[in-house]
């Protein structure tokens, strides 16, 4: 991830140089960072067939259809949310910092994080909160500017061609844990 974020450094070096034409410069940052996502996603893969080889010699069940299913679609998630959420910050830091700054973005891109990371653990009690509220903040929260902007790079898409949500998951934490 280190290596990632000096990519990033880079680029907001760049940003910092020609700041009316930063949003053109992120989204072409964007598509030529496809290679080390892809990187990424295969490092998962690979640690998802260690797993899965281990409780094969270790003697336990596999997992179900359903739950590999449900756990590629959850790997594909943390890893097209944690990049957009890298080049978000990244954005944000050359538009409102004095000077490029590494350790801005780093700051930013962890509390981001930290937000992705409490609605992961929050999704555990969606059948207590009920999946009705869970749903109605999901759609309230979803950031489809973004979306549009960073489309999911294909091998991050479903086999269906239907690729992972973003959200305001600031947002989409608080909705969540209103009324509570």
């Amino acid at each position: 991830m280190r290596k990632f974020f000096g990519v990033l450094l880079l680029l907001l070096f760049a940003l910092r140089t020609c700041a009316a034409e930063a949003q053109p410069k992120i989204d072409d940052f964007y598509q030529s960072i496809e290679s080390n996502i892809r990187e990424q996603y295969e490092e998962f893969l690979k640690s998802s067939e260690s797993e899965r080889q281990r409780k094969k010699k270790a003697g336990e069940p596999p997992l179900t259809a359903d739950q590999s299913k449900e756990g590629m679609s959850a790997g594909r998630f943390i890893i097209y949310n944690r990049t957009i959420l890298t080049v978000l910050c990244a954005e944000q830091t050359a538009r409102t910092a004095q000077s490029a700054n590494f350790d801005e973005v780093e700051k930013c891109f962890i509390d981001k994080r930290d937000q992705m990371n409490k609605y992961l653990k929050l999704e555990e009690y969606a059948g207590t909160l009920g999946a009705e509220k869970f749903t109605r903040c999901q759609i309230k929260t979803r950031n489809f500017t973004d979306e549009i902007r960073f489309p999911p790079y294909g091998f991050l898409r479903d086999p269906t061609g239907y690729g992972p949500k973003l959200y305001h998951f600031d947002e989409l934490n608080e909705c969540i844990l209103s009324g509570l």
